[in-house]
């Protein structure tokens, strides 16, 4: 099975379950994985690496905002669309509950880079 890029074994997710606590057969949140992968690889949390200043991340953020202040859901959806992943309402919900930090409609410029770094409010 693969997580991101890399490949894990079954043998693998099981002992991360064990690490984290989980008795056998019971399921763990994903943030809980998410921590234990952090420990695993002595990983700053997703918010400690993000950038909004990184190059990379600002194109990416001026793509996806096309001159608002901020990514818009609108804006998040057509560019998706262009890029051949169309977004549902449900998906582009999902998606500002997690990257939309403040709440206030707009993914702005450090929710993005939080956001790509993995991290969310939910």
């Amino acid at each position: 099975m693969k997580l991101g890029k890399t490949d894990i074994t079954e043998q693998r997710c099981r002992a991360l379950l064990q690490e984290a606590g989980c008795p056998e057969g019971a399921h763990m949140t994903l943030e809980d994985f998410v921590a234990v992968l952090h420990r695993q690889h002595a990983l700053a949390p997703p918010a400690a690496q993000a950038d909004p200043e990184d190059p990379a991340t600002q194109r990416a953020f001026d793509r996806f905002r096309g001159g608002e202040p901020g990514i818009t859901p609108e804006g998040l959806a057509a560019v998706m669309a262009e890029l051949g992943q169309p977004c549902s309402d449900a998906d582009l919900e999902d998606i500002f509950a997690q990257a939309d930090l403040d709440g206030d409609g707009l993914i702005d410029a450090q929710e993005f880079a939080i956001f790509m770094a993995g991290g969310s409010a939910a």
